[in-house]
């Protein structure tokens, strides 16, 4: 038997790094719990009289999400990732948690695509369903490969394809999904069997932009003006990736509340848009305000900095109580609302 000394093993336990693996189950346990805990507690069901129809609904939901979501996601992904032997061969977790995230959003998509009002024709509804979730699909792939370019272009020339399928980088994940979750909350807005379908294309596209500026404000809001491309593609930090997918479901939640509760006073256009801008940036504004006091408080009661902890220690922990709290006060402003 050998015998460390004391001193030593401190040190060595101290310094001892994770594996890559090991900060993956970690980000896949927290990220899984942060979504069950976002997740809405009850679902409303509403039985119609019409229940074959509405079982042809389902039916539907579930082929576009199938038949045409994963064809559309390889595309998305492209012809060079081979999702078989990264999911399956290789055990990529981090790749798991893209297309996990993907299948979510599809059916998401879907579920948009055939809820509202049914019209005399089935086949009408149906059609306008595959539009629907076509349109959707197809803005995603846009954004993500102009992410994907972007990412090269600052990143030494790998994209967000190599970092998560070849790199297993999780925080990448993060930004993928943070990016993709405004784009399907502004969608979910739209009805292209609408009479007023102009206007609610208008009110889809402000609040996916208002989303997607408040999630860049994360540069400025959590990494303190600290590069994108440093925190999640350099550094590979997933304690930053947890924090900025809890801001993003936040951020995108006060929009589409806001959305909804300015939908509800029937005002003009222009107004509906001024109104919704209004409601949406000063709670998003805060938001980030009421974080920075929480934080601060249980900084001072645990004697800790928070934001050291998740983007230079790298605690996944510190992250996902980052994430809670950002959501829980998101939540409470939109209280005020209702």
């Amino acid at each position: 038997m050998v015998l460390v000394p004391e001193d030593t093993a401190v040190e060595n336990k101290m310094t001892k790094k994770q594996s890559p693996s090991s900060r993956l189950k970690q980000f896949f346990f927290c990220l899984t719990g942060l979504i069950f805990w976002s997740s809405p507690a009850y679902a409303e069901i509403n039985i119609q009289e019409n229940l074959g129809q509405n079982v042809g609904y389902l039916g539907v939901g579930f082929l576009l999400a199938v038949i045409i979501g994963v064809p559309m996601f390889d595309m998305i992904v492209g012809k060079q990732v081979s999702l078989k032997k990264t999911l399956f061969e290789d055990d990529n977790p981090a790749a798991g948690l893209e297309v996990g995230g993907f299948v979510l959003g599809m059916f998401f998509l879907a579920y948009n695509s055939v809820i509202g009002e049914a019209h005399e024709s089935f086949l009408t509804d149906v059609l306008v369903a595959v539009l629907s979730f076509v349109v959707s699909m197809l803005l995603i792939f846009i954004t993500r490969k102009a992410l994907s370019a972007f990412v090269k272009s600052n990143n030494d020339g790998k994209d967000l394809n190599d970092e998560i399928y070849v790199q297993q980088n999780p925080a990448a994940v993060a930004v993928s999904l943070s990016l993709i979750i405004p784009i399907m909350v502004g969608l979910s807005k739209e009805d292209f069997l609408a009479e007023d379908v102009a206007s609610l294309s208008i009110y889809a596209l402000v609040t996916t932009a208002i989303s997607l500026l408040a999630v860049f404000s994360f540069r400025f809001s959590h990494l303190r003006g600290k590069s994108f491309i440093v925190a999640f593609f350099h550094d590979d930090n997933p304690a930053a990736g947890v924090s900025l997918l809890g801001y993003s479901i936040a951020v995108c939640y006060i929009a589409s509340q806001s959305c909804d509760l300015v939908l509800a006073e029937q005002l003009v256009v222009g107004e509906t848009v001024g109104l919704l801008a209004t409601i949406s940036v000063g709670s998003i504004v805060l938001l980030g305000v009421l974080r920075v006091i929480f934080l601060l408080m249980l900084g001072l009661l645990n004697r800790a900095d928070i934001h050291d902890e998740i983007f230079a220690q790298k605690n996944i922990g510190a992250g996902f109580i980052d994430a809670g709290i950002t959501l829980g006060t998101s939540l409470l402003i939109m209280g005020i609302f209702v």
